[in-house]
Parts: C-alpha cells; sequence; structure tokens
C-alpha cells in the first residue's frame, strides 16, 4: 500500500525546528533524581526538543493543569 505519508516509525518523535519555548511538542520529564531530570532535559533540549521537568508526580499533574 502507497500513501502520502512520510515513512516515520511509530513513536517517533521529531523536534521542533526552533526548540524554542512555543514548540508543537513540549516533553514532560518526570523523575525524583533532580541530577536525572535535569541531565535528559539537558540532552532534549540540544537536539531541539522544548523540555520541562517535574520530581513528583504530583507535581507533574500541577503542571499539566497549567
Amino acid at each position: 500500500m502507497n500513501t502520502s505519508q512520510p515513512d516515520i516509525p511509530i513513536g517517533k518523535i521529531i523536534p521542533s525546528s526552533t526548540g524554542s519555548e512555543d514548540a508543537a511538542i513540549r516533553i514532560l520529564i518526570v523523575a525524583s533524581d533532580p541530577i536525572v531530570c535535569d541531565s535528559l532535559s539537558n540532552t532534549l533540549r540540544r537536539e531541539g526538543y522544548s523540555t520541562a521537568t517535574a520530581f513528583s508526580g504530583e507535581e507533574a499533574l500541577e503542571s499539566i493543569i497549567e
């Protein structure tokens, strides 16, 4: 079957072209260890993603509601 959609693997996230805060996709990183959050956030930002961090499930839910 030939479709007009690009061949993108399932689950693949395409980074924004600007990596700015107004990017269409923002990744919320949730981990209790601040070093893990910061490290992953920095790595994803260098790749052009917009990120936010939370250190608990409760904090993550609060940030989603805002």
